[in-house]
């Protein structure tokens, strides 16, 4: 009987450690990827998908162009809820009418009940010199959580 309790009692504290050491991470509120597309007009499709890990009631969304891109189609702002798990996708047709460097900037708000906001960015550079591949989505390097002067980071790679 003591041999089945001691097995026991090392199962579960191993089971313990082992549930402590896997631990998921908890995840923001919002992901954010861009993703572009040369398309065979000459235009550009830029494409944000906006991925709720939570309900969301009020969240906006936001694509700022750099000077080398025009805009040709599509609304660069988005507000409203967005469900657990449903992806949110803006897109924006753009021309480019200069080769000068410039970087799209994606912005995702979260607008919580009690006042708190969360906000997270993405970038994707464009007209760099080094190649870049057609469709490149970049995760942000800090995703904060912003309300009564508190500040979370979320950062890729467990840092």
């Amino acid at each position: 009987m003591r041999i089945t309790c001691g097995i026991g009692l090392a199962t579960v504290l191993f089971c313990g450690i082992v549930e402590t050491v896997l631990a998921v991470k908890p995840k923001p509120p919002l992901d954010l990827q861009i993703d572009t597309a040369d398309q065979q007009d000459g235009t550009i499709e830029i494409k944000l998908t906006a991925t709720a890990n939570m309900e969301i009631k009020s969240a906006e969304l936001s694509l700022q162009l750099p000077k080398s891109l025009s805009l040709i189609e599509g609304e660069k702002k988005w507000a409203g809820q967005i469900r657990s798990g449903e992806k949110k996708i803006v897109t924006l047709r753009v021309q480019k009418i200069s080769t000068a460097p410039g970087e799209i900037v994606a912005e995702g708000t979260v607008y919580f009940p009690e006042g708190e906001t969360f906000v997270q960015k993405s970038r994707i550079p464009i007209n760099h010199d080094e190649e870049m591949p057609p469709s490149r989505s970049l995760p942000p390097p800090i995703k904060q959580k912003q309300g009564n002067g508190a500040i979370l980071e979320f950062k890729e790679g467990g840092e």
